[in-house]
């Protein structure tokens, strides 16, 4: 088997959980991240049913923030104003 060398950058927390699994296991780091990756490309992905339920659970949320009043809320149109205070338009000069 071919190998091709990469970087793969980790949190601090999960390099020491990864080496101290490695160690117990008296394997590389690089077997156990093999292994996971194998593990997750194996997996069978959604059926065009099971990704279509999934949307539509999802869907159910969507909207689930708006007012109850039917306006448009300002945190939604007028953001910059929300946060940085309303605009300063300058007169023109005749």
């Amino acid at each position: 088997m071919k190998y091709v060398v990469t970087n793969v950058r980790l949190e601090a927390q999960m390099f020491r959980s990864l080496k101290l699994r490695a160690v117990e296991r008296g394997v590389p780091a690089s077997v156990l991240i093999r292994e996971a990756l194998r593990g997750f490309l194996t997996e069978d992905p959604l059926s065009k049913e099971e990704r279509e339920r999934a949307w539509q659970d999802l869907m159910k949320f969507a909207g689930s923030g708006r007012s109850k009043g039917g306006a448009v809320s300002t945190g939604s149109t007028d953001i910059d104003d929300v946060l940085y205070g309303p605009r300063l338009y300058k007169k023109r000069k005749p």
